[in-house]
């Protein structure tokens, strides 16, 4: 349980880093249109990703579906920052998407309820 409140911690903090990622994308020499697709690339992927992640949860464990797509979002994180080119980015940034949005939906599903009203207050952060 520690460890997937720990996904989920580092999850968040990613999220609110997500959009220094337009700026990389700005310095890499991409136009506003190509960097308006990439970062587009998440909000897309979670409209049909939801149904797959729950899908897949329902065949696998889901904590072990949470480590898996865990480590591919961080090796899609990687690859994105080592390839060069449109296309590449393209393609890296939605296989990120793709298994970085799977990250919070499934993690909340983990974590039970605290009964503390200290931890019902941490919790109640999570959506902001």
């Amino acid at each position: 349980m520690a460890l997937i409140a720990l996904i989920e911690a580092v999850a968040f903090a990613a999220v609110a880093c997500s959009a220094l990622l337009s700026q990389y994308f700005t310095i890499v020499g991409f136009s506003p249109f190509q960097v308006g697709i990439l970062m587009a690339l998440t909000p897309i992927t979670s409209v049909y990703g939801n149904f797959i992640y729950f899908r897949l949860a329902a065949k696998i464990t889901p904590a072990k579906l949470v480590k898996v797509f865990s480590l591919m979002a961080a090796s899609m994180y990687w690859i994105l920052f080592l390839v060069n080119g449109f296309a590449w980015k393209f393609t890296a940034m939605a296989c990120f998407s793709f298994f970085f949005g799977a990250i919070i939906p499934m993690t909340k599903k983990q974590c039970p309820a605290s009964p503390s009203p200290l931890g019902e207050w941490v919790r109640g952060l999570s959506f902001a």
